[in-house]
This record gives structure tokens, C-alpha cells and sequence, in this order.
């Protein structure tokens, strides 16, 4: 892990007012990264091309909070790194239900689930009040343990993120869902694609940095694990 090749793509670099989660997550596990900040041709570029040396990457990482950053193309280009089953990929778009009949679409029938927005009304604090579904699974408790996530003083109520439920065609799994009720119908974060893929369609900057950024790193470490070690 100390010599993956990891590529982050984090459009919160463009907002400087806003702390990056993802980089500071890589930071605190003392991993190397090459970084495109929130630049989507460098990040083209870094997907068609891979590392330096022309290696596969190890893992890919998009962090997009900007509803009109990533899709179209890009989604195309991540579809065909997954199909390869040489890189693996975390992805936050909270914006899916959006885009989610476009080329969005295969990733997801891949993966296992289709998306939906917040049922309409949904504007308090309450509905983002996360669940797991198994508090014992390893991305909740390696290597830090989380116990809770706390919502952020400024959150955004225009669009809440979109919402998981399986289709019946992959092999998703929900880690966290926003009713643990109905968690079925409610997945935030799913590992699916035999492991390959981590998708999250939650805005992690409603949440607080002392919840989160451990989320992030253990996100990265149960990947990268998967990845190495091939289970």
C-alpha cells in the first residue's frame, strides 16, 4: 500500500474556503498520490494514460461535490478501468439521481443498484442522520473506529444526494443508508464490482471533518486491501 499509485480528482480543491477531506485522509495515512486538484482535463488525461510509467493506477479517486463536474465522458472512461479489473475506484456523486440514465447508467447496472433523490420535503438536519448496517464491518472500524457522523453546522438543503436500492443485477452491498428501517431502499454507500468499486452518494461536507475524514481513510485502506490482496 505504501507504493500504490493512487490518483485523486477533488473538486473542493476550487473552493479554498472548504477543507479537502480526501487528501487529508491520504496525508494521514502516508500514502503517495498524484493529485489534479479539481482540473477535469488533467484528470482525462491521468485516466487515458495512467501513471508516469505507464502502470495502471493502483486506485482511482473522485470526489465530486460540483453538480456539474463529473459525468458524460468520464463516466464512460471509469466504466472501461473497471471492466479491466486493474484499478479500483471510490467515487462520491451525490448528483446521481440526476444523471443517472445517462452514461452514469452501465456503472450502475454493473454495480447493482439504481438511484433516486430525497423524497420531496426533505429539509432538516434529521434526514441526514446516517445508519450502518453492520457496525462491525471493516470500513467502519479500520483503522479508526466510527461511531458517528455529525452533521455540519452549514449543510446543504437544495439537494440532499441521492438515495441506493438495489436492481437485482450486481453485487452491492450497503455499508451506510439514511434508514436503517428501510435500508434496502435508503443505501449512502455501497462496495460492489467484486470489490472494485466504493460508490458513495452522500455530500461528505454536510458532515463534520472529525467524522468524514476517518470515513475517508478507511474507505481507502479497505480497497486498497481488496485490491493487494485480491479478497
Amino acid at each position: 500500500m505504501k507504493n500504490a499509485n493512487i490518483l485523486l480528482y477533488e473538486d473542493i480543491a476550487g473552493y479554498p474556503p472548504l477543507y479537502r477531506y480526501v487528501e487529508a485522509a491520504i496525508k494521514r495515512l502516508d500514502l503517495p498520490y498524484v493529485d489534479v486538484g479539481d482540473a477535469q482535463g488533467w484528470l482525462k488525461d491521468r485516466l487515458l494514460r495512467g501513471t508516469d510509467d505507464g502502470k495502471a493506477w493502483d486506485l482511482v479517486i473522485i470526489a465530486a461535490e460540483n453538480r456539474d463536474a463529473i459525468q458524460g465522458e468520464y463516466f464512460e472512461t471509469l466504466e472501461k478501468i473497471l471492466d479491466q479489473g486493474d484499478t479500483a475506484v471510490i467515487m462520491e456523486s451525490w448528483y446521481l439521481d440526476a444523471i443517472a440514465e445517462g452514461t452514469a447508467k452501465p456503472i450502475l447496472m454493473k454495480c447493482g443498484v439504481d438511484v433516486y433523490p430525497y423524497p420531496p420535503g426533505s429539509r432538516s438536519p434529521q434526514e441526514l442522520i446516517i445508519f450502518p448496517v453492520d457496525r462491525n464491518h471493516p470500513i467502519l472500524n479500520n483503522p479508526i473506529p466510527i461511531t458517528e457522523f455529525k452533521i455540519a453546522d452549514y449543510w446543504s438543503y437544495e439537494d440532499m444526494g441521492s438515495l441506493m436500492y438495489p436492481n437485482g443485477k450486481g453485487d452491492a452491498e450497503f455499508i451506510l443508508v439514511r434508514d436503517d428501517q428501510k435500508p434496502a431502499e435508503n443505501g449512502l454507500l455501497a462496495i460492489c464490482m467484486d470489490q472494485y468499486l466504493l460508490l458513495m452518494t452522500m455530500s461528505t461536507h454536510n458532515y463534520m471533518d472529525e467524522s468524514v475524514v476517518p470515513l475517508w481513510m478507511n474507505m481507502i485502506d479497505f480497497i486498497l486491501r481488496s485490491h493487494f490482496t485480491g479478497s
